[in-house]
């Protein structure tokens, strides 16, 4: 017996536990323990189009999705490194990108490769993050997804009020 498995860095997971044999009283059997994965979500400082590829293909958010159909794979971002591409077709629900903003140019950045050069610019990346914040409304938003996926806890008097669940 063989489980696949994936590091993520975050998740929302039940574990499994797996024994397989070939015969009836389960002797000479394998073990093996495993988590189900409901939510997974991988966490770039910046995401450019290979980190998207990469994400977007197996032993990511497809095999999730194989594994447990009814999961969800998102990406987040703090800085976004590509022209936006539409997750629709592939198994990601959504890029989150957390910062609202572009990384810097890599001209900008170059000027970082140094101790002298980072010194020297320390303010320009200062006010670049200050004109940046993480904001707290796409934080809600990945929130919110998870409170969905989640539900209410099967709270009869707040779902008759609201009419569904």
């Amino acid at each position: 017996m063989a489980v696949r498995s994936k590091d993520h860095d975050f998740v929302l997971a039940r574990p499994l536990y797996l024994k397989a044999s070939h015969r009836r009283d389960f002797g000479e059997s394998q073990e093996a323990r495993t988590h189900l994965a409901y939510v997974a979500a991988e966490i770039k400082t910046n995401l450019d189009k290979t980190m998207f590829q990469e994400a977007s293909a197996t032993a990511t958010a497809h095999d999730l999705k194989i594994a447990l159909p009814g999961s969800q794979y998102f990406l987040l971002c703090e800085w976004l490194d590509m022209i936006p591409i539409s997750s629709a077709a592939t198994a990601i629900e959504q890029v989150i990108v957390l910062r609202k903003a572009r990384r810097l140019r890599a001209d900008v950045r170059g000027q970082f490769a140094t101790l002298d050069g980072r010194t020297a610019n320390r303010a320009a990346f200062e006010r670049h993050l200050t004109e940046h914040p993480f904001t707290p409304d796409v934080f809600q938003h990945f929130l919110s997804h998870l409170e969905r996926l989640l539900g209410d806890g099967g709270d009869d008097r707040r779902i008759l009020a609201r009419g569904w669940f």
